[in-house]
């Protein structure tokens, strides 16, 4: 039977440019994707990744505020903060990346 050579295990330097570098391809698609599209402006991968970020801040801030609202007035709601689809969908796709 042959035997594998083993490698060096990845040293944590690497292990954070591997990360680093995937994250720029996938943003770098993204923005390549976002920009074939029919839209009025083309965006950076700069441009796109802070939106992203400040929409995501605002579905936390609006979420953690339903969440208060929901404790204060004992599980009545107040439709006028309910997230819209748009928000939904971020939502769930924050709450995946962090399970």
């Amino acid at each position: 039977m042959d035997k594998r050579k083993r490698n060096v295990d990845f040293s944590a330097a690497e292990e954070e440019l591997l990360v680093e570098l995937e994250k720029e391809e996938c943003w770098r698609k993204i923005s390549d994707e976002f920009n074939s599209q029919r839209v009025l402006v083309a965006r950076s991968c700069a441009q796109l990744q802070l939106k992203y970020k400040n929409l995501k801040k605002v579905v936390r801030k609006k979420s953690a505020s339903i969440r208060f609202e929901h404790l204060k007035t004992g599980g009545r709601k107040d439709l006028s903060q309910a997230l819209n689809l748009r928000e939904e969908k971020l939502k769930s796709i924050i709450q995946l990346s962090v399970d």
